[in-house]
């Protein structure tokens, strides 16, 4: 499980700092996609980006590593739910995944977050260590 919270940690951090960069760019980014209220977006927008990095450092640290894989999941899966509803509605915005180097949405982006947060689910079901009961 290692190598999957390295690397989802590199992702999440590198995520995180680069909405840090331009947290108003991310804010009007996230507006677009119609999920949230406006005037909820300056308090909505702070957390996902504090969350990402702190995930992503939590993953990093390799400290309650499958907590922080089950939160990836959970987080995944909210992604791929976002985009999925963004082509839903025929939206041609750009993910907001990684700050001014979003790219558009695209299906893949909905694959790509699918994929992963199913991944991280077979592998918590069926390759996680058995814990003895005490």
């Amino acid at each position: 499980m290692r190598r999957e919270s390295i690397l989802l940690g590199i992702v999440l951090l590198l995520a995180g700092l680069l909405k840090v960069a331009d947290p108003g760019h991310f804010q009007a980014m996230l507006g677009r996609y119609g999920l949230f209220p406006a005037p909820t977006l300056p308090y909505v927008s702070p957390l996902i980006i504090v969350g990402e990095v702190l995930l992503g450092l939590a993953l990093l640290s390799g400290r309650q590593v499958r907590h922080c894989l089950a939160v990836c999941e959970v987080l995944f899966y909210t992604f791929a739910l976002a985009v999925a509803s963004v082509l839903y509605r025929g939206l041609q915005i750009r993910c907001a995944c990684f700050g001014v180097f979003s790219l558009k949405v695209t299906l893949w982006h909905c694959l790509i977050c699918l994929a992963i947060a199913l991944y991280l689910s077979w592998r918590r079901t069926y390759r996680s260590p058995v814990v003895p009961k005490t």
